[in-house]
């Protein structure tokens, strides 16, 4: 655990502080909410100590800034399971949860309308005239 502020050095940065700079955890979160259209689907604690997103469902623990370099260079499951293999990234908590919040947050990514009542009459008729179709079809 990290020092309380009795015992650690009054001129030593607090926790998840990174020195005076803006805690890592934040600053990722930060980065990633427009690519994931909100929040994280889980919670993260980064290697200076800091931690943002849900506060509820497992942790993924970033220990290492090269884990960043990993997901980045070889986005998705290939660059997920190196940075898990070499102990850059760990999960505290249901690992089976943490991946289909995962997938979940990326497959969210990829559909275009949020509610059914979202969906415009057209673009139903349309795949109701497809399913017809395809029903029809020897």
């Amino acid at each position: 655990t990290a020092p309380s502020a009795e015992t650690r050095p009054a001129d030593a940065p607090a926790p998840g502080t990174a020195g005076g700079r803006e805690p890592v955890a934040s600053a990722l979160e930060e980065a990633l909410r427009p690519v994931l259209r909100g929040g994280l689907p889980v919670r993260l604690r980064a290697w200076d100590g800091s931690v943002a997103g849900p506060a509820e469902g497992p942790t993924v623990l970033v220990h290492r800034p090269d884990a960043l370099r990993r997901l980045l260079w070889s986005p998705g499951e290939l660059g997920a399971a190196q940075a898990f293999v070499t102990g850059a990234v760990d999960v505290d908590g249901d690992l089976g949860e943490a991946l289909d919040r995962g997938r979940a947050a990326v497959a969210a990514l990829k559909a275009r309308y949020a509610t059914r009542e979202e969906v415009p009459a057209d673009v139903v008729e349309n795949e109701r005239r497809i399913a017809e179709q395809t029903a029809k079809a020897p």
